[in-house]
């Protein structure tokens, strides 16, 4: 049976739920961050990969090929699709590399919910 990336994103808001009341504060934000990211980056990939329109490389190359597969697309719905990507990844990216971001609650909150906007959209693209 095929993992369903979305639970990686009920994962990040789990994590993200508690993280002011953890001594884990920030790891925990920076965990719920790339989690969220990932679970739409993989639910999208899989949507190109199911369609023909795209053939991962099961390497980092593919995060810019599946957010560029979108945006390109003629679709304005599928365009929105690639940017919402792009700034995702670019979270999730401070979040795994860079120490000396901090996470404020309301923005780790905000990327989950753009998260599931962009799993939910991919629903009808």
């Amino acid at each position: 049976m095929r993992f369903d990336w979305s639970e990686y994103l009920q994962l990040a808001e789990e994590i993200g739920q508690d993280a002011e009341q953890s001594e884990l504060e920030q790891a925990r934000r920076r965990c719920a961050i790339s989690r969220a990211y990932y679970a739409a980056f993989c639910s999208a990939r899989d949507l190109l990969e199911s369609r023909g329109d795209y053939s991962a490389f099961g390497d980092g190359r593919d995060h810019e090929g599946v957010a560029r597969t979108f945006d390109r697309a003629p679709s304005v719905e599928r365009q929105r699709v690639g940017q919402e990507l792009y700034r995702l990844k670019d979270h999730r990216t401070k979040a795994d590399y860079d120490g000396d971001v901090v996470f404020p609650n309301e923005l780790v909150q905000s990327i989950l919910a753009r998260s599931r906007r962009l799993i939910d959209r991919l629903q009808r693209v």
